[in-house]
């Protein structure tokens, strides 16, 4: 019996110990299964993560990471563009009573990747509320609110959290939060909160935390210095920085280092409480002990002469003197030379005698010798140029005259034995001083015998000077580049002047010949993309784009350099277009999941001085001209490419930026970087914010038109009445007011020569000016929106046979003139290729953009129409039609079928012309072209090139115009 027993108790252990086995082997199994997960998504092997976790789903249905791999997969899904299977799967994950950690941040990338911020914010909240006490949990709900920007809630979170963890994080955490209420409140209007209560209750808080020997960080002591600046309370400030000084709060070393940030916060604070003597005393000593800081003396001249002073002419004339003494001391001592000086001595003839200095004979004089100097001494420098550039505009033309001669007469010549890299930059500097304000202005000389004469200047001095860079990195811009750069940028104003496109041929020709040898200059490329968009040509620019790696930010800033034109042009490839536009779209939605990651980084690691800058950026990200212009112009690029599938976008309602609406009271943010090229042109600050004030009107009217149209189209499917009645009559608006912007902003395109009015280194004024030049209106959709307006109310209220003649007489009559008006551009189109032919040239930008504008003038009523039709189609669940109802959809259908031939005739003329447009692109034009170039230029072996690749580009161009506009066909029904 014993024996039994004993058998029994060894199986009974034995199972256990298998059981014990079998369960760890399985955990084991599936955490390895889980890292592999992890794995595959790092890696961005996205489908094979979703692979694995279907898998562990199928192989681990018990186990406690089961939620987890869900989580997991849902993320993968979302990578892979299938997010409506994921969401369905995180509504399931987010029913379930109890997430663990990693389900919870699973599911936390799954709605970030999504924009889902409040989503992320229940799951922390839920499970705060469930385990108050974990500190990894409250700090993700603390961090899930920072995403959603509710402050006060954060404020009370945050100091939960330090009273039950005692954690001086959090502490700070609570401070912040209270400023940024204070923050929130003075943006909406709620200055007395922020006054009387918030910031008062983060000053009180922060000198509790000094009280308690909490403040232990620099990012501490600039928080509460913050907090007083913002009360006014400067001599506190003052105070608390002596505090720093004696090292009160640490003992080693001040908080603030001893140094350039703290003296400019002395300055500031001894300035905005009226301490103008110390504030000058120490900026002084911050010049004598850094002479070559610029800051510091644009400091000391805003102090001096405007700040608080007494304005009388003596007192200024004093105190300029004084000043003046006090920079040419600075600038005479020291062993080495500094810039900031001199350039401090032409600064503060500015400040007294103002932008009319050149009026002023002995001063402007002063200045040009002032000039002169400072080229004698840093004229090898490549910052040379940009240093004076504000300064010789200032000076008479009599005196810029005198310059540039002694400039050829004594400096050049006083360096002809200096390094031959020095001497050629001076001689490049010349170059661009008379670009600014001198001879190589074509507005102020018409010889073209001594135009070529100059460009042969240059391209000789490129080929001489070119053999000095061959040691240079391939990263490294060639000594010889400025030169194609000028001589590229005055052939573009010949052709402004002549609409010779020659002229730009020979630009482009040079540009491809620096690019061999320099091959990572980014103003070379740039500069190559707008001219090959001046000659209609995309391939060759997106080539250029594509090697210049423009990404994240950049896009938005210097991203208007394609977008401007490369959506009008025809570029209808995947790998030029679409690519553009989807590399534009992922950077600006990535940029709303990504920032709020930085701002929560700026909390976890106490910089708080960054929350503000990254969340101020993400607003201008947020309100982003560029970004709505691509909005809208993704989803015309679809429409027109998908026509044959009647494409009309679902929802365009999240296609503007501004969707917040306190951005929306901002407007949008125009954060171009209109300085992203070379130029050397003078323009003024004045002329500068004008033409940026320019664009950005007539942009954003245009943004507004392109979107009514997209919305109009949207009513028409969703046969809301009074919705396309209402866009119809904002359209017209629209484009009545875009065009006046254009008339009365001076921004028309004259003979229709170039886009570029302000110059080819600007965005293009207005897109409105192209349309109109085109001979295009929106005569012809607004017609077939009144039409369906109208077919609509009827199908609503159908009418009886003698009521239903006379209302189908009035739509009729909307429709008659819809044939006419499409071709009417048709026609300028004909004349435009006719012209082309007959001169033996390339099709221009403007004749490129027509053809585009063309399109879609046509298919816009086409799909309207086409909308209407296919709505008519009989209810097939059985209902019965009564007779009025079906009498009405006959007579519509009828209708509907007999202009949308009209529209098949007027498409195919279309594709007839545009046919034509293929024999401007030919080898026999880019031959006849490229021999019209003068015989003997430097880059001669590159022009024949250059031709044939905007001729090989065109061509592309016009096929894949032909291509959609072969799918634009009217499909009639019985």
């Amino acid at each position: 019996m014993w024996l039994v027993q004993l058998l029994v108790t060894a199986i009974a252990v034995g199972f256990g110990f298998w059981f014990v086995f079998a369960t760890v082997m399985s955990k084991v199994q599936a955490e390895r299964k889980l890292r592999e997960i992890y794995g595959a998504i790092e890696d961005y092997r996205f489908a094979q993560a979703v692979l694995l976790a279907t898998q562990f789903q199928k192989k681990f249905k018990d186990h406690a990471e089961i939620k987890t791999a869900s989580a997991l997969k849902a993320l993968a899904l979302i990578k892979t563009g299938k997010s409506d299977e994921a969401r369905i799967m995180i509504d399931v994950l987010k029913q379930q009573p109890d997430l663990d950690a990693g389900c919870l941040m699973a599911l936390t990338a799954c709605c970030r990747e999504l924009g889902n911020f409040d989503e992320i914010l229940a799951l922390y909240e839920k499970s705060y509320a469930l385990q108050p006490k974990d500190e990894e949990c409250a700090s993700q709900y603390f961090m899930a609110l920072v995403r959603v920007r509710k402050y006060k809630r954060q404020q009370q979170v945050a100091m939960s959290m330090y009273k039950t963890f005692n954690n001086n994080v959090h502490y700070y955490w609570s401070v912040m939060s209270t400023v940024m209420q204070a923050h929130d409140a003075r943006r909406t209007g709620m200055d007395r909160l922020a006054d009387g209560m918030l910031l008062p209750l983060a000053d009180k808080m922060l000198r509790k935390a000094i009280d308690a020997g909490n403040m232990t960080s620099t990012e501490h002591l600039r928080l509460y210095i913050d907090v007083l600046q913002q009360q006014c309370k400067f001599q506190e400030c003052l105070d608390l920085l002596e505090e720093d000084k004696d090292m009160r709060f640490r003992k080693d070393s001040p908080l603030l280092p001893l140094g350039m940030e703290r003296d400019r916060l002395v300055v500031s604070l001894h300035t905005k409480l009226g301490q103008k003597k110390e504030a000058e005393s120490l900026l002084r000593k911050m010049i004598t002990g850094d002479p070559d800081e610029w800051y510091n003396y644009v400091a000391l001249f805003d102090l001096v002469l405007t700040d608080g002073g007494d304005d009388t002419p003596e007192a200024r004339a004093a105190a300029a003197t004084d000043v003046s003494a006090f920079v040419g001391t600075v600038a005479a001592t020291g062993e080495h030379t500094y810039r900031a000086p001199h350039l401090a001595a032409m600064e503060l003839l500015r400040r007294v005698h103002g932008e009319q200095l050149a009026e002023k004979d002995p001063v402007s004089a002063q200045l040009a010798a002032q000039l002169l100097g400072y080229i004698r001494t840093f004229g090898s420098k490549l910052c040379c140029f940009s240093d004076i550039k504000s300064y010789v505009l200032l000076v008479s033309p009599a005196h810029q005259t005198q310059l540039l001669q002694d400039i050829e007469d004594k400096v050049l010549p006083q360096f002809s034995e200096e390094l031959a890299n020095k001497r050629s930059q001076r001689r490049v500097l010349h170059f661009q001083l008379q670009r600014l304000c001198g001879p190589l202005n074509t507005r102020n000389r018409s010889d073209t015998a001594a135009w070529e004469h100059v460009l042969t200047d240059l391209q000789t001095r490129y080929a001489d000077v070119l053999p000095l860079g061959k040691d240079l990195k391939g990263t490294e811009w060639q000594y010889s580049d400025p030169y194609v750069l000028v001589a590229a940028h005055l052939l573009y104003d010949l052709y402004v002047e002549s609409g010779d496109q020659t002229y730009v041929l020979r630009a482009l020709a040079g540009l491809e010949a620096a690019m061999v040898e320099s091959a990572s200059n980014v103003q070379l490329r740039l500069l190559a993309i707008k001219l090959y968009f001046v000659l209609g040509a995309v391939a060759p620019a997106f080539t250029h784009w594509k090697v210049c790696d423009v990404k994240q930010v950049q896009l938005d800033s210097i991203g208007y350099t394609m977008m401007d034109c490369c959506a009008y042009l025809g570029a209808f490839e995947r790998d030029k277009t679409e690519e553009f536009f989807a590399h534009a779209q992922h950077f600006f939605k990535s940029s709303n999941t990504e920032m709020p990651e930085f701002i929560i980084n700026a909390y976890r690691y106490g910089s708080f001085g960054k929350i503000l800058e990254f969340m101020d950026f993400q607003d201008k990200l947020k309100r982003s001209l560029q970004c709505a212009h691509l909005g809208v112009e993704i989803h015309h690029f679809m429409v027109l490419t998908c026509c044959a599938e009647g494409y009309i976008p679902s929802h365009v309602e999240d296609v503007l930026s501004p969707a917040d609406p306190q951005n929306a009271a901002d407007g949008y943010a125009d954060n171009t970087d209109v300085d992203v090229m070379d130029t050397w042109d003078a323009i003024d600050a004045a002329k500068y914010t004008s033409i940026k004030h320019k664009t950005k009107a007539a942009k954003e009217r245009w943004v507004a038109f392109r979107l009514l149209q997209l919305e109009a189209l949207v009513a028409v499917v969703e046969a809301n009445t009074e919705a396309v009645a209402s866009k119809r009559t904002a359209i017209a608006d629209a484009f009545r007011a875009g065009l006046q912007t254009v008339e009365e902003q001076g921004l028309g395109l004259g003979d229709g020569r170039t886009v570029f009015v302000h110059g080819v280194q600007f965005p293009r004024a207005s897109v409105f000016a192209s349309h109109a030049h085109c001979g295009n209106s929106v005569d012809a959709f607004l017609a077939t929106l009144e039409f369906a307006s109208g077919a609509l109310q009827l199908q609503a209220a159908p009418l009886r046979a003698a009521e239903l003649d006379s209302a189908m007489a009035t739509l009729t009559a909307l429709l008659e003139p819809v044939p006419a008006l499409l071709r009417k551009p048709i026609a300028q189109l004909t004349e435009r290729l006719t012209a082309r032919r007959e001169n033996g040239t390339f099709a221009m930008q403007l004749d490129v953009e027509m053809v585009y504008f063309t399109m879609e003038e046509v298919l816009l009523p086409l799909l309207t129409l086409q909308t209407m039709l296919d709505a008519l189609i009989p209810d097939d669940t059985g209902k019965k039609e009564n007779k009025a109802a079906r009498q009405t959809r006959l007579a519509l259908t009828a209708l509907l079928n007999t202009y949308g031939e009209h529209v098949n005739t007027v498409v195919a003329e279309l594709q007839t012309v545009i046919k034509g447009f293929e024999s401007t692109a030919s080898a026999d034009v880019a031959s006849k072209v490229a021999q019209r170039v003068p015989q003997g230029e430097v880059f001669q072996s590159h022009v024949s090139s250059v031709a044939k690749a905007i001729a090989a580009s065109q061509t592309a161009q016009f096929r894949s115009f032909g291509d959609v506009v072969a799918k634009m066909r009217f499909k009639m029904k019985n």
